[in-house]
This record gives C-alpha cells, structure tokens and sequence, in this order.
C-alpha cells in the first residue's frame, strides 16, 4: 500500500500543521483520500496563509492537528489492515519536511518512506530544478491544480511519483528499499 500526503503548515519557526490530505494507494488499485484542516498549536502567520489562503479564523474552531494527525494514521493503518496489506509505504515531495510535521504528533520512523524530490535528483532529470511543480510540467501533465492545497499537491506528487518510478526502473516497493538501503 502506498500513502502519498502533503502537510500545510503555520509557517515559519516552530510550526504546526493546519492541513493533511493524503491519497492511499491499495495494490489492488482501490484509492482512498483523505484532506482535512485542523487547528494547529500555533497561529497562522499571515505570509503562510498568503500562500496556502488557510487562515487562522477558519482553523480556530476545528479538531487539533494532534486528533486530526493521530486519527489520520489511525485511519491509514485500519485500511491496510481491512486489506491484509502487509506493507506500507508513505510518500510525499520533500518528504523530510513533511515527516518533521507529522512527527510533532505520531511517529514515522518505523514505517518505510520515499521521497519523490530526492528520486528526482538522483535521477539527473533534464528539468529545470527539482520543484512539483517545475516536475509535473517537465513530465507534460496538463491538469491544473491549485499549488499548495495539499489534497492537490498529493495529486500532481503521485502523477510525478509514477514517472518517476518509470525513470527508476522500480516500483514504490521496491525504490523505498532502494533508498533504506543508501
């Protein structure tokens, strides 16, 4: 099972998330999505929710990141589990930044992860740079998201994730063991 998710945050310093989507991959080929907004721990700063549009006033009477994040991975697991899924594996675009969200509430460090940047600059792609953006276009995907909403960042991340796999020669598998391994 694959878990793409994508985090937006308060901002800059100590941050907390206020957004988690995520998209479950079955190796079925059944998906799920999941997107949320919270209350983070901290506010909003305001050049953060100039780029996400979330604001602090549309947060301050929802569910604490810290429910939402542990009711998150509380639902990723019941559905591996609902599928005899024997493994997970959780992706996302710089995905160290959004591990370093996440792990303010639940641990990751057990579960085996993969990051789509760190693919992408392994691979010496003929991109510009490295960005989801900058990759969805490189990779001549059309459809447009709205960057920095998570559900859709989760969306072009999976699209440049699956190319990427194509350029690797693996599949999600089999790549998270190829970076445990580095």
């Amino acid at each position: 099972m694959f878990v793409i998710f994508d985090t937006e945050t308060t901002g800059f310093g100590e941050a907390d998330i206020v957004e988690l989507a995520s998209i479950i991959i079955l190796d079925n080929g059944e998906r799920h999505q999941f997107r949320q907004l919270m209350k983070p721990e901290f506010p909003i700063h305001p050049k953060a929710s100039e780029v996400h549009g979330i604001s602090n006033e549309e947060v301050a009477n929802l569910p604490s990141s810290k429910k939402v994040v542990t009711d998150w991975l509380t639902y990723v697991k019941s559905i591996a589990e609902k599928h005899q899924e024997t493994e997970i594996v959780f992706g996302a675009h710089n995905l160290p930044f959004d591990v370093n969200m996440i792990s303010r509430h639940v641990s990751l460090e057990s579960e085996k992860k993969l990051c789509s940047l760190k693919l992408a600059k392994s691979l010496s792609l003929n991109a510009p740079n490295n960005k989801l953006g900058t990759l969805y276009e490189y990779f001549g995907f059309t459809e447009k998201y709205q960057a920095h909403s998570a559900l859709d960042d989760c969306l072009m991340t999976e699209k440049v994730m699956f190319k990427l796999f194509e350029h690797a020669g693996r599949d999600y598998y089999e790549e998270a063991e190829y970076q445990i391994q580095k």
